[in-house]
């Protein structure tokens, strides 16, 4: 279950930095 919860946020932070570079252009 742990893992699943690493694997999570993972893509979690993942999208928030794709999301952040999505703005910067």
């Amino acid at each position: 279950m742990q893992g699943a919860q690493k694997l999570r946020s993972e893509a979690h932070f993942q999208v928030r930095r794709n999301d952040e570079v999505a703005a910067q252009r």
